[in-house]
């Protein structure tokens, strides 16, 4: 595309060419960190999932969370389409499904596994959580452990990305907001499904680095 074929374009269309654009290098900024985290526990950390550990309720947060995704999508497409009414029961959706993710990955940290504490390890081996020690090295399911310090920190970089992008959704939806929207002005809808799509796609990822590998 050359910069003539830019500048031929409508205003309107070259801005929001230029917003996606802007979006996409900030969403590739914003990954830097969990890609981190990602490699670290396939270099670093990499070993058998602590049986202790479920991978149904992740599956499930995923599934829902993907869903919530396709379905933010379809929200888009109908306010595109002056589709008004759909849009903003497709964005209602969205929403609820979102914050049901939410609440799951909540519910998640609170019944995360802690092992014994009468774990026999060499004093250079272990590390102290409170009043007690854990190993260092061992895939225990506890946040004293290798894998317990991965899975927190980067569920818990997914859960405060994703709790953004649910106020983005919910603000969108309230109807002072969402009157404004329009067939040709539509990119704040647009940008929070987009975010929440590139979510949903860090849930995906999280979920097989932390349960499947």
């Amino acid at each position: 595309m050359t910069e003539s074929d830019i500048s031929a374009r409508p205003r309107a269309e070259r801005t929001l060419w230029a917003n996606r654009a802007g979006f996409g290098l900030a969403m590739a900024t914003n990954s830097v960190f969990f890609l981190t985290l990602v490699m670290t526990r396939l270099l670093i950390a990499k070993g058998q999932v602590p049986a202790a550990v479920h991978p149904v309720t992740g599956l499930v947060l995923t599934v829902v969370m993907v869903g919530s995704a396709l379905v933010g999508r379809a929200a888009v497409a109908a306010i595109r389409d002056d589709r008004v009414s759909q849009a903003r029961q497709r964005l209602l959706v969205t929403a609820l499904l979102g914050t049901l993710v939410i609440v799951g990955g909540a519910v998640v940290w609170a019944t995360f596994p802690v092992p014994p504490t009468n774990l026999d390890v060499p004093a250079s081996m272990v590390v102290h959580y409170g009043p007690t020690a854990y190993p260092a090295t061992t895939m225990v399911p506890h946040p004293a452990g290798l894998y317990g310090q991965i899975f927190f920190t980067l569920t818990g970089l997914v859960a405060i990305e994703s709790l953004v992008g649910l106020g983005a959704l919910w603000s969108h939806w309230l109807p002072a907001r969402f009157a404004r929207l329009s067939p040709g002005n539509h990119w704040g809808l647009e940008s929070s499904v987009l975010f929440w799509e590139f979510l949903a796609l860090m849930w995906v990822v999280a979920y097989v680095v932390l349960y499947l590998i």
